[in-house]
């Protein structure tokens, strides 16, 4: 990592995706409401009521259109300026070791492996706690890091 930049401790980063959680489940709602309005939303079952091909088509699109709203939520913001909205309340900023922005490619491989950090119990974070750039699993792997923005 370039000797410039002050890496990003676990508190300010779990503080950020705090307020990321926050502002994604409001945008997962008002999804919800649209995917709703447009019939996208399987109908609710009971035990008794048959699920046919239809729901199942219908329950693997719903997820799929959820998954992409994340993916997108996370990857665009990372792209364009390197910060999420939690990010920049916090004044962090991902950045490539190099200190240049994130490409396509590399938010991609951040995003996927952000997924297996946190499936495994968080596991992939405390990772920082360790390393002397403080980077977890998402950052070793996309070649990426958190720094503190420079008032």
């Amino acid at each position: 990592m370039n000797d410039n930049f002050e890496p990003v401790g676990l508190f300010r980063r779990f503080a950020a995706i705090f307020y990321d959680f926050l502002m994604l489940i409001a945008v997962l709602i008002m999804a919800g409401f649209l995917a709703k309005i447009i019939g996208f939303i399987p109908p609710v079952l009971t035990d008794d009521q048959p699920k046919d091909l239809m729901f199942w088509i219908l329950k693997m699109s719903f997820n799929f259109y959820i998954y992409v709203i994340c993916y997108f939520f996370f990857v665009y913001p990372w792209m364009r300026n390197g910060q999420t909205l939690g990010m920049q309340a916090w004044k962090i900023k991902v950045v490539n070791v190099d200190g240049s922005n994130l490409s396509y490619k590399t938010a991609s491989i951040r995003f996927f492996v952000a997924i297996l950090s946190w499936l495994t119990l968080g596991f992939g974070f405390w990772r920082a706690i360790f390393d002397k750039e403080k980077r977890t699993w998402h950052d070793a792997l996309s070649q990426t890091c958190l720094i503190k923005m420079i008032k």
